[in-house]
């Protein structure tokens, strides 16, 4: 948890680490985590819009239309056969009692503080190898994974500032920690 007056920004996993993740939460009895990181990486969704997700909106779909709750646009998503595997899964283990995918034992939809302080008993748990990890942290990984199987090219972060919704590509290269990147690299160009 950040400090007060204290600027922290979430960091990316790497793909094989997040797929590991993933595998290690089913194993380990936490299904709903297992399914929202999922949800979060697959498909690249802020958390606000996580939440309100109804079992409804993701069983046995390929699709997915959500109206963004920061934005307000509406977008269609693509569920994977992968994805969808993990959805199906996620149900039958935990037999929801509630519409509302992410509930806790209350029946209320999780709260974003409670994720985080999950996830950041993960991160230790699991020994990830991250310094910041919070919700946003799958959003990235899922930004940062298309951007490198797109050949790290101009046109991926186009079409993830579209995704994000994102007001320019600027934007998107500063949301996924780009800029910071390629500036960091201009000082290993020169050398004797």
């Amino acid at each position: 948890m950040a400090l007060k007056n204290q600027n922290t920004t979430a960091n990316y996993l790497s793909w094989s680490e997040l797929v590991n993740l993933i595998h290690k939460l089913r194993r380990d009895g936490y299904p709903k985590f297992q399914l929202l990181i999922a949800l979060g990486s697959f498909l690249g969704l802020r958390i606000s819009d996580i939440l309100s997700l109804k079992w409804s909106d993701i069983l046995e779909n390929n699709k997915l239309v959500i109206k963004e709750k920061k934005t307000g646009k509406e977008r269609i998503l693509s569920i994977n056969s992968d994805l969808q595997k993990i959805i199906s899964d996620a149900y039958a283990t935990i037999q929801p009692q509630s519409d509302f995918v992410f509930t806790n034992k209350r029946g209320n939809v999780m709260s974003t503080q409670y994720i985080n302080r999950k996830l950041k008993e993960f991160k230790v748990n699991y020994s990830l190898n991250i310094d910041n990890i919070s919700t946003h942290t799958f959003r990235k990984s899922f930004g940062r994974e298309y951007w490198k199987r797109n050949g790290y090219s101009d046109k991926a972060l186009i079409i993830l500032s579209e995704l994000f919704s994102h007001s320019s590509v600027s934007t998107t290269k500063r949301y996924l920690g780009i800029k910071e990147q390629e500036l960091m690299e201009a000082y290993e160009v020169l050398t004797l």
